[in-house]
């Protein structure tokens, strides 16, 4: 079979799949160079941190959420008995 039948016939994996791929591969190598450099106690702090602030992100949301509910509720309310007077 000719080179170029063979490279047609292979499936070709999504672009994105690919793309995150080599991602990992590049943060693999940016995590090993970091332990390297600021040893493998401070890598772990950092990673924590950043999960940390990802937690904290998503309860600043929650609490926005929830006030939108709460808003939400009191314009039902003020509806409701807008109707009934």
């Amino acid at each position: 079979m000719p080179e170029r039948e063979r490279k047609a016939a292979r499936p070709r994996k999504p672009e994105v799949e690919a793309i995150e791929e080599k991602l990992e591969g590049v943060r693999n190598l940016v995590l090993r160079c970091a332990t390297g450099l600021l040893g493998r106690e401070a890598v772990e702090h950092l990673v924590n941190a950043r999960k940390e602030l990802l937690l904290a992100v998503r309860s600043i949301i929650d609490a926005r959420i929830q006030r939108l509910e709460e808003a939400t509720q009191r314009l039902r309310k003020v509806e409701i008995e807008g109707e009934e007077g």
